[in-house]
């Protein structure tokens, strides 16, 4: 047979021609030059190079080279476009920016997986994540980074994770003003997948994070002191498939105390509004000092609750009306606070 250039970067024969004794099927001889043992030793667990090439299964000739052939290229691995916002001497190191903003908008847009590492410091910027790669937004060292955006133009959230977006935020205080009755929000997803982790947010005029659709998770975060709702979780304005929203190990403490200006819609409010076609499970988190309940589910939205602690919100701990469901859950198998 002639040799083959194979996806290993390696050109090699088929086979060596070596087969298990007493049969007609080919089998490793670790051979540098024989394709098949070439794929053994590239196997996940092999002993890697310059050892001895690993047992593996005899296969026919056609099987054989059909494994070879389909084996991944190292250097076909997706790789992690970086960026650092905030660092020293801002533009004399590849991918080193001022704002969120900037390092975002140059993240390449063939790029699988991206991360932009955001340093100690004050950024007054709205950031707006858009569909595109896998981002991780993480404060170095935790923390130290606050995000702020104050506003007197209505629906501008400090962070805002667009629709079909995928996103990490990580470590970040955000603070938020803005000028909206409706849509008054620090952090927004309309329809994107957000995690926020050890994050810090507060809103003097709204609600500290709402989602519409989509995806929303909360892990270790303190939301607190918003002059609405903590957190506001809403089903998709279009289709069927429900908000699935997840929060552990967090607060929501001091949120809904505002009364209202003479606009559209006074308080108070809850500390966590559930509405709308949503699906929730709350682990391991405190709700207290609420202006209205801690806790409202309504609206074909069922709510699973484990270690769930409300205390002190002023109209109630809980409540539940038009088709609303809260129930106690078992705890979840992988939550760690």
């Amino acid at each position: 047979m002639a040799p083959l250039k194979t996806r290993l970067g390696v050109t090699a024969m088929p086979h060596c021609g070596h087969r298990a004794p007493g049969t007609r099927f080919l089998a490793a001889c670790g051979r540098a030059t024989c394709l098949l043992c070439l794929l053994a030793a590239a196997l996940p667990g092999s002993p890697g190079q310059g050892a001895s090439v690993p047992k593996v299964p005899t296969v026919s000739p056609r099987r054989a080279l059909f494994l070879a052939l389909a084996a991944p290229s190292p250097a076909s691995a997706e790789s992690v476009w970086t960026a650092t916002v905030g660092c020293d001497g801002a533009k004399d190191s590849a991918n080193c920016f001022t704002t969120v903003t900037e390092a975002l908008r140059a993240i390449p847009k063939d790029s699988g997986t991206a991360l932009v590492t955001v340093a100690a410091g004050t950024y007054r910027e709205q950031v707006r994540v858009p569909r595109g790669p896998v981002l991780t937004l993480e404060s170095s060292p935790p923390n130290a980074a606050t995000l702020v955006w104050e506003s007197d133009r209505p629906y501008e959230a400090a962070l805002t994770a667009e629709q079909g977006s995928q996103v990490t935020v990580r470590g970040f205080n955000i603070k938020h003003a803005g000028k909206s009755v409706a849509n008054n929000y620090a952090v927004f997803s309309p329809g994107g997948d957000l995690s926020l982790e050890d994050c810090d947010v507060m809103s003097s005029t709204g609600a500290g994070v709402a989602a519409e659709g989509g995806r929303l998770s909360l892990q270790r975060c303190r939301v607190h002191d918003c002059a609405r709702q903590g957190a506001v979780l809403f089903g998709p304005i279009i289709g069927d498939e429900p908000l699935q929203a997840r929060c552990s190990c967090s607060v929501f403490s001091g949120n809904g105390q505002f009364l209202g200006d003479g606009d559209a819609i006074p308080g108070p409010f809850d500390g966590v509004l559930a509405r709308n076609n949503v699906e929730a499970s709350i682990s391991d988190v405190v709700i207290e000092g609420s202006g209205l309940a801690g806790l409202a589910v309504m609206e074909d939205t069922r709510v699973e609750a484990f270690g769930l602690t409300l205390r002190g919100n002023r109209q109630g701990p809980s409540r539940v009306t038009n088709g609303g469901e809260l129930v106690a859950a078992a705890r979840p198998s992988d939550a760690k606070c």
